[in-house]
């Protein structure tokens, strides 16, 4: 059970660090684009190497592992059907 919610965490952390840089890099482009078009600078650049966006990923991961280890802890010491129960 401790697996199955660590897991689990970690998993959700991660689409939520997905959806914020993806996000993230769809703003900053469209702010750039404003730039150059509405204002004719360059001075706008936006730019996202991808050990940047990798990093933003495994941060999230491990970040919803670790704050998902307290309640994980919790469920592993009930009993398995009252753990997975949705109240």
């Amino acid at each position: 059970v401790f697996k199955i919610f660590v897991i689990g965490s970690g998993i959700v952390g991660l689409a939520g660090g997905t959806i914020g840089a993806l996000l993230g890099f769809i703003v900053s482009k469209s702010i750039e684009l404003i730039a150059v078009n509405n204002l004719g600078t360059n001075l706008l650049k936006t730019e996202t190497p991808i050990w940047l966006f990798l990093g933003s990923l495994a941060f999230a991961f491990f970040a919803g592992t670790i704050f998902g280890a307290m309640p994980a802890k919790q469920a592993s010491k009930q009993k398995v059907v009252d753990a997975l129960r949705y109240e």
